[in-house]
């Protein structure tokens, strides 16, 4: 009877809790989210980039804007996916003072020609399929921006939409995308034009989901579901001098390795399909964890 009375008590507290586990597992409140997104969304894109990111890519960031005349002060970054505005945060932290991560439709904003003007765009965008979305919405192709919204409504996915943004854009871009991605039909054509540059980390970037956006496990709210680096386009006339001092100056200071090639990449940053990729030892299996 006593054992009876026991583990009725733990239930009543585990219902009280709302979570499996009290208190260390209880879910988070979706009413906590203080924003209605602007745009269609999927559950699991609802995800933060780190600080750690933004740190890797910082001072490649600072050697482009000398290239472009600008510094952290004025130069105008741009981040077209608003999840919870964590990446405004982010890189005001690290001094750069002009950051444009607005609650907007980045694809209505191009098919209505308002997308804001800007220097380089720094995002990790959605990886989810068009199909996935929770209401399928339709963008009407007008004005100069017609052809391009066109393309970007055949994409399969956001990663596609944003490639074909950006190599038409002809502006430095750096995305933080899964290492699947470069295996895919439409990023060949996307970059066959550009000069792409490839930031490895050490390891796996963990990605956090902003509390009440997901019903998830507090122990689930960091995850690491991809192998992801930074896929980096800059113009001509600024990639040999990113390239070179990155080489030259800052390649023995960085933890994260810079590439111009995808034959380059570390065999642990590789995607699975690729022929060239060796299997990475335990040492390096365990880092992509």
């Amino acid at each position: 009877k006593e054992k009876e009375k026991e583990k009725k008590k733990k239930e009543k507290k585990k219902k009280a809790n709302g979570s499996e586990d009290a208190g260390e597992e209880q879910e988070e409140d979706e009413a906590a989210f203080p924003y209605i997104h602007a745009f269609p969304t999927v559950a699991d894109d609802h995800c933060e980039t780190p600080l750690r990111a933004y740190k890797d890519i910082e001072p490649l960031l600072v050697q482009l804007c000398k290239g472009l005349g600008k510094s952290k002060q004025n130069v105008r970054v741009y981040d077209p996916y608003f999840c919870a505005g964590g990446v405004s945060s982010h890189l005001t932290e690290l001094g750069f003072e002009v950051v444009i991560n607005d609650n907007r439709d980045f694809y209505q904003d191009i098919a209505d020609n308002t997308v804001p003007d800007y220097d380089i765009l720094v995002t990790n965008p959605p990886y989810s399929r068009i199909e996935e979305l929770s209401t399928q919405k339709e963008y009407t192709p007008k004005g100069r921006n017609a052809p391009l919204l066109k393309r970007l409504l055949r994409a399969e996915d956001h990663c596609e939409r944003l490639l074909t943004f950006c190599a038409s854009s002809k502006k430095p871009f750096f995305l933080l995308m899964p290492n699947y991605v470069y295996m895919k039909e439409y990023f060949q054509e996307a970059t066959s034009r550009l000069k792409m540059l490839y930031l490895c980390p050490a390891g796996r970037y963990k990605y956090a989901t902003p509390a009440g956006l997901r019903k998830k496990k507090k122990a689930e709210l960091a995850t690491a579901p991809f192998v992801s680096f930074w896929y980096i386009g800059v113009t001509n006339a600024h990639y040999s001098g990113v390239y070179a001092w990155w080489r030259s100056v800052w390649s023995t200071q960085s933890m994260c390795s810079l590439h111009s090639g995808l034959l380059q990449l570390p065999d642990n940053m590789k995607c699975r399909g690729d022929k060239t990729r060796q299997r990475p030892r335990k040492k390096e299996r365990d880092a992509m964890k």
